[in-house]
C-alpha cells in the first residue's frame, strides 16, 4: 500500500477512547478520513501571511478566557478559530488539548501538507506568551499509554447515508502490532492487525492511527511507505505492540529532523 492515499468518503469514523481523558479532545481536521499529502504551497504573499498571522493571535490573546473556557466543538468561539486560522491559509486546520503542565495545548496544524510546515513554523515562532496556553506546530503524537487505549469504528455510508443493517467496522490499538525497517533516510512500517481484511476500510484507519502514533511531522518526514498484513502473517513474528512505534522511530531516525 503506497503512503497516505486519497479515501473515498464510504464510511464515518469515530475516534474513540477508553477510559482516558488525556486524548487531544478539539480538532478542526476531518476525522473522516485519512487526508492525501498535499503538495500545493502557501497562496499568500509573506507580507499578507504575517499581517494574518500577527491577527490570528491578536484575536487569541485577546479572547483567551473563551478559549480556555471551552468544552466541546459546540461552543460558540470553536468555529471562529478555524476562521481565523483559514485567513492565513485555507489549508491550516488546528488541534486543542491538555498539554502535560496542566495547561491547554493549541497544536496549529498544516493537515499533512508538506509545503505549509515553513508557515506553520513561522506561526508558532510568532505566537505570544499565553498564559494557560502551550503553542505547539504540528500535530503531536499521542503517548504510548494513552494511545494503547484508541479504536476506531467505522459504519459503512452510501451516498452520505448509513446503510441500514450494515456490520461496523474498526481496528483498536491492541489489536495492532508493527515492524519497523529503514530504507535510505527514511522508513518503511508494516501494521499487523487482527481480523484484517485486505479489501475494507482498515487499512485507511491504520493510517489514522499512524498518525496518532508519530505525529504529523514524522508521519510526512521519516515514513516513505506504509503497508497493513494480517496478524498471523508470517512477518508478523517479530512485531510489536502499535503503541511502542512512535519510539521505535524515534530510535531508528533520531535525526530526521
Amino acid at each position: 500500500m503506497n503512503k497516505l492515499k486519497v479515501i473515498a468518503p464510504v464510511m464515518t469514523v469515530a475516534l474513540t477512547l477508553a477510559a482516558c481523558s488525556n486524548a487531544p479532545v478539539l480538532s478542526s481536521a476531518d476525522k473522516s478520513a485519512a487526508s492525501e499529502v498535499a503538495k500545493q504551497p502557501a497562496t499568500k504573499t509573506s507580507v499578507e501571511s504575517g499581517e494574518s498571522i500577527k491577527e490570528f493571535w491578536t484575536w487569541f490573546n485577546l479572547h483567551q478566557q473563551d478559549l480556555s473556557a471551552m468544552n466541546g466543538p459546540d461552543a460558540p468561539i470553536f468555529p471562529e478559530i478555524g476562521q481565523h486560522i483559514k485567513a492565513i491559509d485555507d489549508s491550516l486546520v488546528f488541534e486543542i488539548g491538555p498539554a502535560p503542565e496542566g495547561e491547554k495545548e493549541f497544536a496549529v496544524s498544516a493537515n499533512g501538507n508538506e509545503a505549509l510546515f515553513p508557515l506553520v513554523k513561522n506561526i508558532v515562532a510568532a505566537a505570544p506568551q499565553i498564559k494557560g496556553w502551550k503553542i505547539v506546530a504540528f500535530r503531536q503524537k499521542t503517548p504510548p499509554a494513552i494511545l494503547k487505549q484508541l479504536a476506531i469504528s467505522a459504519q459503512p455510508t452510501k451516498n452520505g447515508q448509513v446503510i441500514a443493517g450494515a456490520e461496523p467496522m474498526g481496528v483498536a490499538v491492541k489489536d495492532m502490532r508493527f515492524t519497523i525497517k529503514k530504507d535510505g533516510d527514511m522508513a518503511k512500517v508494516t501494521i499487523f492487525i487482527k481480523n484484517f481484511k485486505d479489501d475494507g476500510p482498515q487499512s485507511h484507519m491504520a493510517e489514522m492511527m499512524l498518525h496518532q502514533a508519530v505525529g504529523e511531522y514524522d508521519l510526512v518526514k521519516k515514513i516513505k511507505e506504509i503497508d497493513c498484513k494480517p496478524d498471523n502473517a508470517p512477518e508478523a513474528k517479530n512485531a510489536k505492540p502499535f503503541e511502542e512505534l512512535g519510539d521505535a522511530l524515534d530510535k531508528l531516525l533520531p535525526d530526521a529532523k
